[in-house]
């Protein structure tokens, strides 16, 4: 077998080398997960089927520590929050105060910023809290993308959800016939309806389909 010449060495291994060049140029990068975190100070999220709210302290990426507060309208109960946001992903514990029994909170972020997920747990009797399907309440910033587009009004004290603004519609209830409300926090608007009259057109999760509250009265603020 004979030798390859040393220049014809060289060619070779300088074409290999533009190869691995081009190779590299070509090669589509990753682009970075979404980093999705709390706006606010509290994270509230809705039992789903009930009118139990919980509101865990937060900082953006981190869920606690703090304290979290469960809450259907009367006697609160509250525990002991801690947990975190890695991209789209959200957990937390909360050990209850009550029966020391610890509710594990897990759930994904979808594309409109809303948290959803399942809690588990031993519940608290008497309907102070009860282990199940959850939903956030607020929206969550992520990445630029879901959770900041439009516009976002507070709702100051809870009001119920209706159907239709001005009036005309009506209030959407549970299986129990308990009139279903927007808790205290931030809440998506939905345009290009937004506001009118003190009644927002809202991204409400907890309700099947087109949600409107009334906030006027000191009950919320709205852009």
């Amino acid at each position: 077998m004979s030798a390859i010449p040393i220049k014809k060495q060289a060619q070779f291994a300088f074409a290999a080398a533009a190869l691995c060049g081009a190779a590299l140029q070509v090669a589509p990068t990753a682009q970075a997960a979404d980093n999705c975190t709390v706006k606010g100070d509290l994270l509230h999220i809705n039992m789903d089927g009930t009118r139990t709210t919980v509101f865990p302290q937060a900082n953006g990426s981190s869920i606690g520590p703090g304290v979290g507060t469960a809450s259907g309208g009367i006697n609160p109960t509250y525990g002991d929050v801690t947990g975190s946001i890695t991209g789209r992903d959200i957990q937390f514990t909360i050990v209850w105060r009550d029966n020391k029994g610890t509710a594990q909170f897990k759930g994904t972020i979808g594309d409109d910023g809303i948290a959803r997920g399942t809690a588990t747990g031993p519940e608290i009797p008497y309907n102070l809290w009860n282990p199940g399907p959850w939903t956030s309440t607020d929206t969550l910033e992520c990445g630029g993308q879901a959770g900041q587009a439009g516009k976002t009004a507070t709702v100051i004290m809870a009001t119920d959800i209706f159907d239709k603004p001005d009036g005309n519609g009506t209030e959407y209830r549970n299986a129990n016939g308990i009139p279903i409300a927007k808790q205290p926090g931030q809440v998506q608007l939905v345009e290009p309806e937004l506001c009118r009259s003190n009644w927002c057109h809202v991204v409400a999760p907890e309700v099947p389909g087109d949600a409107w509250i009334y906030i006027g009265d000191g009950m919320g603020t709205f852009p």
